[in-house]
Parts: structure tokens; C-alpha cells; sequence
């Protein structure tokens, strides 16, 4: 998986290969390199990084939730577990 720093330093390449075909009104090179092609990509690939980014933070919360969850409810069980060996020591 691509990271998100290796896809920022991406799409930076990518927007200065745009600069520079503005730059060039050259019609040979607008034959051969389509400039509104990278200009597209780099919206995708901008509107995936933040997906991706908010993804992430979906997750981190999720498993915060879970570790909560799971911490309260090892407590609730140990106590309960160990009520339930001593009521039986006791019968």
C-alpha cells in the first residue's frame, strides 16, 4: 500500500509536470502529453487521500471503542469468574 507521504510527494511531481505544461504552448507536446489527463488524476488521487485519511481515523476510533469495550467487559468476567469458583468451592 502507498504511503500517504509517498502519494503527497506524488502528487506534487505530478503538479509540477502540469506547471510546466502550461508553461509550454509547444502544440507537439500537447499532442503527446495529455495535461488535462494528470490535471484528472491528481483530483482522484486527492479525493482517495482523504478517504483514506478519514478511513484511518474511523479506525483509530473504532479501536478505541473496542478497547474500552473489551477492557470493561475483562474486568466484569474476571470478578464474575472468580465469584463462580469461590460459590463453588463453597457447595
Amino acid at each position: 500500500m502507498t504511503s500517504p507521504k509517498k502519494l503527497n510527494k506524488f502528487i506534487d511531481k505530478l503538479q509540477e509536470l502540469v506547471r510546466q505544461l502550461e508553461k509550454d504552448r509547444n502544440v507537439v507536446v500537447h499532442q503527446h502529453v495529455n495535461q488535462f489527463y494528470y490535471m484528472q488524476k491528481i483530483a482522484e488521487l486527492r479525493t482517495l487521500a482523504e478517504q483514506f485519511a478519514e478511513a484511518e481515523e474511523r479506525i483509530v476510533r473504532v479501536s478505541g471503542w473496542i478497547d474500552e469495550e473489551y477492557a470493561t467487559l475483562f474486568r466484569q468476567w474476571r470478578k464474575d469468574l472468580h465469584w463462580l469458583r469461590l460459590s463453588r468451592q463453597s457447595l
